[in-house]
């Protein structure tokens, strides 16, 4: 399906004038999941890609800031927490 390759594949744009290249799209759920948010489907489609261009953001962002760290370093940083019983509410369950 043309409309999921492209999702999946993080197309920069989508042009098609065929109808059955969207002929499976309803599978999808777009159009429920938007009600469901209360939101028209053009909001709706926008929130998603927004939100995918902040996780891509972020994944690049952190493996960025992952490739200059040193694997000892972390271990001394971590090595100079104090011992201590967590805050109240920072337990962990049982």
């Amino acid at each position: 399906m043309m409309l999921e390759t492209a999702v999946n594949g993080r197309a920069g744009a989508l042009v098609t004038h065929n109808a059955r290249d969207f002929a499976n799209a309803d599978t999808l759920r777009h159009r429920r999941y938007a009600r469901q948010d209360g939101v028209s489907l053009n909001q709706f489609i926008s929130a998603a890609v927004a939100e995918k261009v902040g996780a891509v953001g972020a994944a690049e962002y952190f493996e960025k800031r992952g490739r200059g760290g040193r694997r000892d370093r972390a271990v001394a940083f971590l090595g100079d927490a104090p011992n201590t019983p967590p805050a109240p509410g920072d337990e962990l369950p049982d």
